[in-house]
């Protein structure tokens, strides 16, 4: 019945049966045909409408007048039951899977305290079979010490005083060689009841607690250890909650302050005998811990007061200790006694610190003592020189004056005298014989030609030992005030006009080319004469070190650059900078090391006195307050800077 069971009738009867079921069924069917016996069977058939359902029949077979054998019967639809079985069973099974697969032993009793059925797990936890342990009860693998709580426990679980016990105890385990070794668990015992609330059996979950108790022996034996150590240290220790509160101290800290460990456990740190001598270092301590709780690593010197009431000063520190959650549990505050150390440091810092002066002073001597022997050698030689250029210059400039000034007349009286002879000329076509021979033996169209160039050529060179005697009146500066405001271009140029004669081109090499990339400067308040020395000292050594290139090159047989000199000037700021530029050698490091030392000289004996650079720094850093700097490498040039105030504090 049911509309799952529509169109059965239009299905042949072999049909229905599920394919795995139709054979038990066709020979149930066939045994009771032949046998004459009532049909009993299940299984499964396939319906129509709702699928796959089960089935029970029951019939009788009963001969017909034709001969033809027909069953009689009862078909039952008994899906359900076997759904409810199948849930039981497979209930049944999972069950049984996590009893043996379960990480704890399990263990049944029965009420007299036999074992009735265990896993696998509390077999190898006690070292017994599954089938040894089914013939001994609870009392023979409990240790004699523990039988007694055991029992106590049981009696109140039968009056129903306590659902379940749990305590600690220990088995007596199997060895491999048979002799019984201690073994700690932790046993949970549930009564289990039948339906009618009787008790029908004891249920034991165990778990092995000997790795835990192994290591809280070895954390009680750490524990006297550290505590032996943390009292008998050096150094002053304490334990601290992450508010400062002390949990424990060492004897070494208790021993200083003169008090007990009762006396301070659960004060704030600074609120300590030991921290109390300043209110300054216990507010710098509060802001320590709050430092420290915040997980960071604090470490300052303190002074702390001792029971003479004498103060130390101890090296100290706290370390935050965090859990596995990151979180800051602990402070470990800790202090080291550096007193004494203190003292001899401060001791050696007084002598060392006069040690020093003492030094600074024979340095300074010493310093002073070649400065004035420089000063006094650049003195002699730069009045020496002045002088000497200052009366050269004095002496050429008067008759280059005179010839000068003479030229122009000249001149003139020439033209003049030259339009004469045009206009005889003009005028007298025909001259004497006499005189037409004197003027063809003379060559008077040749000299009425070539004497403007004459005197022009001869004006030319008298403007050229002008300019030169200018350029040294302008190097020497001697007839200046001492500081007075020019233009550095000029100096350079003068510089530049008295070493013409060592840029042009020699035999062995040629020339030097200048470049000059002037900006615009204002005019500068300096010591001229100085300056123009300084110039002088940098460019004769850029000449120096571009001609030895050359030489040692044309000698090695290399290709030889043409050698360059630039001259770069700007302003900056309040400052003027004068760049000096040479693509020579360049210096190795030893020599760039001691460039500006007295007396140091790369050049041989007698072609230089280690003086120019050194004398050089000294006037543009200490005389005019600027500085001076260089930059090389080897083959890749030398580059002088002057950075020179424009105005002189």
């Amino acid at each position: 019945s049911g509309s799952e069971w529509e169109g059965w009738e239009e299905i042949p009867s072999s049909t229905p049966n599920h394919p795995d079921d139709r054979q038990s069924c066709r020979s149930a069917m066939t045994a009771a045909a032949l046998e004459r016996q009532p049909l009993h069977w299940e299984g499964r058939i396939v319906t129509p409408k709702a699928g796959l359902k089960w089935i029970q029949i029951t019939a009788k077979p009963q001969k017909q007048p034709n001969r033809d054998i027909v069953c009689y019967g009862l078909i039952t639809d008994i899906s359900d039951h076997k759904q409810a079985a199948a849930g039981q069973m497979e209930s049944a099974q999972r069950f049984r899977a996590m009893f043996e697969q379960a990480d704890v032993g399990i263990v049944e009793y029965t009420l007299d305290g036999r074992v009735q059925q265990v896993n696998q797990k509390f077999c190898d936890l006690v070292g017994y079979s599954q089938s040894e342990l089914l013939a001994l009860s609870y009392t023979d693998i409990t240790h004699s010490d523990d039988r007694a709580a055991d029992d106590a426990y049981l009696r109140q679980l039968f009056a129903g005083e306590i659902q379940t016990y749990s305590i600690e105890k220990r088995y007596l385990r199997k060895g491999a060689t048979g002799e019984k070794e201690v073994t700690w668990v932790h046993l949970r015992v549930s009564l289990v009841r039948r339906p009618t609330g009787e008790p029908q059996s004891l249920l034991a979950v165990v778990t092995d607690i000997s790795a835990r108790k192994q290591a809280a022996r070895a954390l009680k034996e750490s524990e006297r250890r550290f505590r032996a150590i943390f009292n008998s240290a050096f150094g002053f220790i304490t334990i601290l909650s992450p508010q400062g509160k002390i949990e424990q101290a060492n004897q070494t800290v208790l021993d200083f302050a003169g008090v007990g460990l009762a006396d301070v456990v659960n004060c704030e740190l600074w609120e300590t005998p030991w921290w109390k001598a300043s209110r300054q270092h216990q507010k710098r301590l509060q802001q320590a811990i709050a430092t420290a709780a915040a997980g960071e690593f604090v470490r300052y010197e303190a002074e702390i007061l001792g029971t003479d009431e004498k103060m130390a000063t101890i090296d100290f520190s706290l370390k935050p200790v965090f859990d596995s959650c990151g979180k800051v549990v602990l402070l470990i505050a800790e202090g080291r006694d550096i007193t004494e150390r203190k003292r001899a440091e401060e001791a050696r810092r007084r002598s060392g610190e006069l040690l020093k002066k003492k030094n600074k002073q024979l340095r300074q001597t010493l310093g002073d003592l070649k400065r004035t022997q420089l000063q006094l050698i650049q003195a002699e030689k730069m009045s020496s020189l002045g002088q000497m250029v200052a009366g050269v210059a004095h002496e050429i400039n008067n008759p280059v004056n005179f010839i000068y000034g003479n030229l122009t007349y000249a001149e003139d009286y020439i033209k003049d005298l030259l339009e004469i002879i045009g206009l005889y000329d003009r005028h007298y076509p025909q001259p004497h014989p006499e005189l037409a021979a004197e003027i063809e033996e003379m060559e008077l169209d040749f000299v009425t030609e070539d004497l403007p160039k004459l005197l022009n050529s001869m004006k030319v060179g008298a403007e050229r030992i002008r300019e030169i005697v200018k350029s040294l009146r302008t190097f020497s500066r001697l007839d200046e005030a001492e500081v007075k405001n020019i233009d550095l271009h000029d100096g350079i140029d003068s510089t530049l006009m008295i070493l013409h004669n060592r840029l042009k081109a020699q035999p062995n090499h040629p020339g030097i080319e200048v470049v000059k990339n002037y900006g615009n400067l204002p005019q500068v308040e300096c010591y001229a004469g100085q300056l123009n020395q300084v110039f002088m000292n940098i460019l004769a050594n850029a000449i120096d070190a571009l001609e030895e290139y050359q030489n040692g090159a044309a000698s090695s047989r290399e290709n030889i650059r043409n050698p360059q000199i630039q001259i770069n000037t700007a302003r900056s700021g309040l400052q003027v900078q004068i760049r000096i530029a040479d693509n020579g050698p360049g210096m190795p490091e030893s020599v760039k090391q001691r460039l500006f030392d007295p007396f140091f000289t790369t050049k041989p004996v007698g072609k230089g006195t280690g003086l120019g650079l050194s004398i050089s720094y000294q006037i543009v850093v200490d005389k005019h307050g600027g500085q001076m700097q260089y930059f090389s490498a080897p083959g890749q040039g030398t580059e002088f800077v002057i950075d020179i105030p424009i105005k002189q504090s």
